[in-house]
């Protein structure tokens, strides 16, 4: 049974509403039944109905189409880490939720992803700006800073036509080194001893 659709006739539940909510001076917990990710669930007549949503339905108005209901009480909880198991999700009180877009409630989450799209800079701490920023097809912004390099650091590494052998022993002996510059220095160390051997 879908969890989304829009409520007909809302006020026809208000009753078995009221009937599973606790009261608090903050949120109102809603005491019924929970679905899979931890939202507050009403039976109706054909399917089951999100409470949060009946909640909004009821107090504030119709949920225009497209939107999502999201919880600001767990927006404003620092301590609330998020997920299935946040007791936030079984708030149902009118004036934690607002109706927003599905981005806007993703990038007010607190998930890895939510993190990383808010983020202004990338973790080598160049800006995201509108100069510095590739979107790649699946929506993910990249660095344009950090991928030209990684570019050069390929173009030098491709130099070489280093065996598999010889890269998984030099990852070892200089762990966390580039490839390339390794192999820079060691040619330019034998360049040197041929050079001091041929004067010798």
């Amino acid at each position: 049974m879908a969890n989304d659709h829009r409520i007909t006739n809302p006020e026809q539940y208000a009753a078995k509403f009221e009937a599973k909510v606790r009261r608090t001076d903050t949120c109102w917990i809603w005491t019924g039944s929970i679905d899979g990710y931890g939202y507050g669930r009403l039976k109706g007549n054909d399917r089951y109905i999100r409470a949060h949503r009946l909640a909004h339905e009821l107090f504030i108005g119709a949920i225009p189409e497209g939107l999502h209901v999201d919880h600001i009480c767990h927006n404003s909880d620092e301590d609330c880490v998020g997920g299935d198991g946040c007791q936030h999700r079984r708030c149902v009180n009118p004036a934690h939720l607002e109706a927003v877009t599905h981005q806007v409630n993703l990038l007010r989450g607190k998930t890895i992803v939510a993190a990383a799209a808010r983020s202004t800079h990338c973790p080598k701490g160049h800006p995201y700006d509108e100069a510095n920023t590739i979107v790649q097809g699946d929506g993910k912004r990249r660095c344009r800073t950090c991928r030209q390099a990684s570019e050069r650091r390929r173009g030098r590494r491709d130099r070489y036509d280093v065996p598999t052998p010889v890269v998984r022993l030099i990852q070892e002996h200089f762990p966390g080194q580039d490839l390339a510059s390794v192999l820079d220095r060691a040619v330019r160390f034998l360049a040197h001893e041929c050079a001091n051997h041929r004067a010798a």
